[in-house]
This record gives C-alpha cells, sequence and structure tokens, in this order.
C-alpha cells in the first residue's frame, strides 16, 4: 500500500517536470524584442503653430481663436502690449504683391492686433490701433516673394473668435464730388454725389462734435459700377457739431471714409 502512494507521487513529479520543461523550449524559440524600441510618435516639446498650413492669397479665415495657441508677445511689433497667447498662420508669398491685412473680431470683448514677420525674424508690421470689438487694419504696398508668419493675438481675457482676411488691396469702393450742407428753416440737408460705386449697399452719415463721434443714419445705396448717383439727406435737429461724415459700406463689409462736411 505504501510502496503504491510512492509510486503515484513519483509519477505525478515527472509529469510535471516534463510540462515545464516542455513550456520552456517552446518559450526558447519565440523571437526576442530588440534592445531598442523606436516610438512611433514623440510629442514635441515646444507648443506648435495653431495651424501648420501654408496658405497663399487670399485667405480668408472664420471663428478662429488663439485660446490654444502659441505662446507669442508681439508687443516689439505693435508696440503695446499683447497676450501670451497668439494664433500663427503662415504665409507662402510666389511673387511679389501688394497685401491687405484685417483682422475683425466677432465678439465683442475681443481686442485684436496682429504682426507680419519674415522669415529671418524681422517684423514687417504691427497692427493694434483700435479697441474692443474694433476691426485691425494694416496694408504693405509691396510684399517680396517668400515666406512669412501672420502672429494674431490680442490684449485682454478674450481672444478670439475672429475673422481673418489676408489679400491684395481692393479698389475704392467709389469716388465722391461736391458733398454740399445747406441750412435752412427745416433743419440741414447733406448732398452728395458718387461716380462708379464698387458693391457698395449703404452709406452711413456720423455726426463729428467734441462729445465724440456718433452715427445718426443710413442711406441705401442706388449707384452703379459705371455711372454716377445723387444723394440728399436732411437732418431735422442739427446739434451742436463740427461736421458730418459719410461712410461707404460694401457687401463684404469693407468701408470707406468719402467724405467730411463742416458744418
Amino acid at each position: 500500500m505504501e510502496n503504491g502512494r510512492v509510486f503515484r507521487f513519483l509519477v505525478m513529479f515527472l509529469t510535471l517536470v516534463g510540462v515545464l520543461w516542455a513550456i520552456r523550449e517552446i518559450a526558447g524559440h519565440r523571437p526576442s524584442a530588440p534592445a531598442a524600441v523606436q516610438p512611433t510618435a514623440v510629442k514635441a516639446a515646444y507648443t506648435p503653430a495653431a495651424d501648420g498650413a501654408d496658405y497663399s492669397l487670399p485667405l480668408v479665415a472664420f471663428e478662429n481663436s488663439c485660446e490654444d495657441g502659441q505662446k507669442v508677445d508681439i508687443s516689439e511689433c505693435t508696440g503695446k502690449l499683447s497676450r501670451s497667447e497668439g494664433r500663427t498662420y503662415r504665409l507662402k508669398l510666389d511673387q511679389d504683391a501688394p497685401v491687405m491685412i484685417e483682422v475683425r473680431p466677432l465678439d465683442g470683448l475681443f481686442d485684436p492686433s496682429f504682426a507680419l514677420i519674415d522669415e529671418y525674424g524681422h517684423c514687417l508690421i504691427g497692427i493694434d490701433d483700435a479697441g474692443e470689438a474694433a476691426s485691425e487694419r494694416g496694408e504693405i504696398p509691396k510684399l517680396a516673394a517668400g515666406r512669412y508668419e501672420l502672429i494674431v493675438s490680442g490684449y485682454g481675457d478674450q481672444c478670439g473668435p475672429f475673422q481673418l482676411t489676408v489679400r491684395e488691396p481692393l479698389p475704392l469702393l467709389t469716388m465722391a464730388g461736391n458733398p454740399q450742407l445747406r441750412k435752412g428753416g427745416n433743419g440741414a440737408s447733406l448732398h452728395w454725389e458718387t461716380f462708379g460705386e464698387n458693391d457698395i449697399t449703404h452709406f452711413k452719415i456720423y455726426r463729428l462734435s467734441a462729445a465724440g463721434r456718433s452715427c445718426v443714419t443710413t442711406v441705401r445705396s442706388h449707384g452703379s459700377p459705371a455711372g454716377t448717383a445723387r444723394y440728399r439727406w436732411v437732418d431735422r435737429k442739427p446739434a451742436e457739431i463740427d461736421a458730418y461724415e459719410l461712410e461707404a459700406i460694401a457687401g463684404d463689409g469693407r468701408t470707406q471714409i468719402v467724405a467730411t462736411v463742416a458744418s
């Protein structure tokens, strides 16, 4: 009886040793991992540009934000304080061209600014002239062919959304001639004439005074690109003002001060 137990134990022990040996042999024939494994992706140590594409003219970018953009400071270009974040666009010109840059805020709290920098790090233009909710615009009469960085930034807690437009400057919206202000018992009437209206939808009339500049009315356009048009508007309550200012508004949002008439 005792001999039978010893025999069964010996058989189980030898079986276990055999299984372990077989497992070891199978594992030994598997290819070993290489000593050095190259990672498939490496996160850059720096923050990349928010938009890595190369753009040519024209560039129109809608509803962008620079909240998650690069850490930049363009105050050296603009001469004014800016936020620590900005959005960078890479601009490529194949030939010399005049360039107009406009940043139009789409939020009333955003105070935009921008800077154009060449491939050597030189600041070509930096604009930060207007305040909150006002467009910033600048023109370069002749920009040489090459690659540039256009950085949009701002001041304050808000940094977008905005519409960026980079294109060749468009022609004047219109030519205005012979603006006049005629005063009478019913008020003051403003007369003006245009020639060659290009995509004008309406005019805005502003009162200029010591208190500032205020829009008092809009006048619908009825001119054409190849003809003349005459306009008249009567201010029934002319206040203590210094002058009237006439601004043309195009369908794409462009504006042009076409006349200023002293009171």
